[in-house]
């Protein structure tokens, strides 16, 4: 009877599995698997004519017909879903590996003599005829009357910045004999900030940014682990937490009294700078970036065209790699570099001002800063040169409306690590598809090589994934104190004998040779272009006192969480403040969220899946509620604008998952919905839902009830 019963239900159709089982059908998509294998073996000879295929419901569908002889494949595929040069070099591949699989000896050695294509590279048909001192003294003979830099407040030519320059370096090489000693640099964005970065390269030294709203735990760290016995700064009171580890030099005692003399081409003698990215054992690792790699990465290049005359707008922070292109691709090409106060650009109208009455022709910011100007529909920027965003995955949706506003022409997706200074690849968005989901990360940048290598440390083919590694001009030098770190990610290939830096990023190349990105094989991620390791946040949450576990992720609107057990009742408020004293503002979670125990999957790990999102848990204490209309009104913008509603009137806006970028939307809100002329420098001193709500209606309450906050900078 149990036989018969199951006869009666040997046929099953797919579209009665697929409706019991509750799946909802997907365009192009077959909701089950996405490949089918069908194989006939034949009695007689397969015949020389080809195999005739039918239409497929499937998204791949592989035909094998076998004979004792000989054997035929064949492929359809859904030409919504895959490109033809793609499937017929998969296809090319599985005759390639059936062939090989059918002779003795067969390794994964054997396996990586298919036919491999050549990985896109950009090698330059000759040297670069300088040095990075050599060009700086080109441009500062050729465009001595042209401005070099403005901080629009003061400005300064090309002739005072080499006289000033020079100066510098001089009292430098007295000061430090010795060729490639580390130099810190504390100074705020004026013009001062490029004298002296320039300074210490034309002396033979290399530069530390050390930025002023770093917790002074992370730049005592940085000042030991570097070496730096003096820095240049613009105020000695802002080392006073470091008094015993350094000698300050002021610069504006030294700049008015420093003699002047002939100066010797020292820029080669030590690495031009060394920047300081997120470790994944809590400790910061400075890369160090050789001067050569900067002339490669801003002199004749093949991704955007830099003249004399042209002005960059530099949004980017000193102590990040981006700066090294906004430095030395404007002050290299006899061009003038534009900087001031970001609190300032960040402001839409002013920004506008900007574009406009400085005539700015080229820029790079972070992706989500991108998206932010998108939203905004900053005006002018379709007047732009160039503008290179990067940092992090590009959003297709926004750049699909920037194209609407201002047209692609000028757009450029810029990709690479520090370690190989600043970008490795770049794409022009104007030959995007836009209907695309996917934004390639583009081609290499001259000097550039690139390889995709599966795990094995082999090439894998075009279309296949695998980790990127990059070569040739850009490389850094390595990691300043990390041999062992070093060693790991600057590797010479079996192969090639080339030295490589290993990136952790998963790409493919397609047969175009543009390159395209699909994540990270680590703990690593990047959130407003800033890299960060999970690890090291970790590292620094497990040190808090009676911190049992925890963990870091996060969230789907990109911001960080930590979720976190301890022996003690410590607040989320606490867990924060604590890690505010050791880490950066950007690498401090928005949220933290305090657990009786991490939720763990069968294996003993933490299953991310099932740890609670900061919407239904509170990690404050009560919240104060509104009492007034226009509180209401200004906490419902906010509420939208961080997408979450853990928040009261008296939170800082920026402890409760607010950030630079947020703010530019948070002021476009307000300005929709109230007629006010409100700045972002007003947004920064009055951070919370009652102290706005004043300035958009003081009737409402005295104005002697405004506690004016401390101006947080980040």
């Amino acid at each position: 009877t149990a036989c018969v019963g199951a006869l009666d239900h040997m046929y099953y159709p797919v579209e009665e599995m697929i409706a019991d089982a509750g799946i909802t059908p997907q365009p192009n998509r077959f909701p089950l698997f996405n490949a089918i294998v069908t194989a006939q073996a034949l009695d007689g000879d397969v015949g020389e004519d080809p195999i005739q295929l039918q239409r497929s419901h499937y998204e791949i569908q592989v035909y094998l017909n076998t004979a004792p002889q000989r054997a035929h494949i064949g492929l359809l595929y859904n030409t919504q879903l895959f490109h033809p040069w793609f499937m017929e070099q998969l296809l090319t591949h599985l005759v390639e590996i059936l062939q090989v699989l059918t002779q003795e000896g067969t390794s994964l050695e054997t396996l990586a003599g298919l036919s491999m294509p050549a990985m896109p590279k950009a090698p330059r048909t000759k040297a670069l005829p300088y040095t990075l001192g050599s060009r700086l003294q080109q441009q500062i003979e050729t465009q001595a009357d042209r401005i070099a830099v403005d901080d629009f407040r003061n400005q300064i030519t090309y002739a005072e910045l080499g006289d000033l320059t020079q100066r510098l370096a001089l009292l430098l090489r007295a000061t430090l004999p010795n060729p490639a000693e580390r130099v810190g640099v504390m100074v705020g964005r004026t013009v001062q900030l490029p004298l002296a970065l320039l300074a210490v390269i034309r002396a033979g030294h290399t530069y530390v940014v050390m930025d002023e709203a770093l917790p002074d735990a992370r730049l005592a760290y940085m000042v030991e682990d570097a070496g730096i016995q003096y820095v240049l700064t613009d105020d000695v009171e802002k080392l006073a937490p470091f008094s015993d580890a350094v000698q300050a030099i002021s610069l504006d005692e030294v700049l008015s009294s420093a003699p002047s003399g002939p100066l010797d081409d020292h820029s080669e003698e030590a690495p031009a700078n060394l920047i300081y990215t997120s470790g994944s054992t809590g400790r910061p690792k400075g890369v160090m970036v050789p001067t050569s790699s900067v002339l490669n990465l801003s002199v004749d290049s093949n991704y955007t065209q830099v003249e004399p005359g042209d002005v960059f707008l530099c949004l980017t922070n000193f102590s990040f790699d981006p700066s090294t292109y906004d430095l030395f691709a404007s002050l290299l090409n006899g061009a003038t570099l534009l900087m001031g106060n970001k609190d300032e650009l960040f402001d839409k109208a002013f920004m506008e001002h900007i574009l406009e009455n400085y005539a700015v022709t080229h820029t790079f910011i972070t992706t989500s800063l991108f998206n932010a100007l998108v939203d905004v529909k900053v005006a002018g920027l379709e007047k732009l040169k160039s503008l290179i965003f990067g940092g992090e995955a590009a959003s297709p949706e926004h750049v699909r409306r920037y194209g609407q506003y201002y047209g692609l022409a000028n757009l450029v997706n810029g990709y690479g690590p520090t370690e190989n200074t600043v970008y490795s690849t770049c794409y022009p968005l104007s030959e995007w598809d836009t209907t695309s989901d996917v934004i390639p990360v583009g081609y290499p940048i001259l000097g550039v090589e690139t390889m995709l290598v599966n795990r094995h440390l082999q090439p894998v083919p075009y279309g296949v994934i695998g980790e990127l590694w990059v070569a040739g001009d850009n490389l850094g030098v390595g990691y300043w104190n990390r041999e062992e770190l070093t060693a790991q990610k600057f590797i010479t290939h079996p192969e090639t004998g080339k030295r490589w830096y290993r990136t952790g990023d998963m790409c493919r190349a397609l047969s175009s040779g543009v390159i395209e990105f699909f994540g990270r094989e680590d703990h690593q991620v990047k959130i407003n272009g800033f890299r960060i390791e999970l690890d090291e946040i970790r590292a620094h949450l497990l040190a808090l006192p009676s911190m049992a576990d925890g963990v870091i992720q996060v969230s789907p609107d990109r911001q960080l969480l930590a979720h976190y057990v301890s022996t003690d009742s410590v607040s989320p408020e606490q867990v924060l403040d604590q890690l505010r004293q050791t880490l950066p503002a950007y690498m401090v979670p928005a949220q933290a969220i305090r657990l009786e125990a991490l939720p763990l999957t069968h294996n003993g790990k933490v299953d991310l899946r099932k740890l609670p999102q900061p919407s239904a848990t509170a990690t404050t204490g009560p919240k104060e509620e509104p009492n007034t209309e226009t509180e209401q009104q200004v906490l419902e913008v906010w509420q939208s604008v961080l997408g979450h509603d853990a928040m009261g009137v008296t939170d800082n806006f920026f402890d409760v998952g607010g950030t630079s970028i947020k703010v530019i939307q948070l002021l476009q809100v307000l300005k929709q919905s109230f007629d006010t002329s409100m700045t972002i420098a007003e947004l920064f001193s009055y951070p919370t839902v009652r102290e706005q709500a004043l300035l958009l209606q003081p009737e409402e309450v005295a104005e002697s009830d405004i506690n004016k906050l401390t101006e947080i900078d980040f």
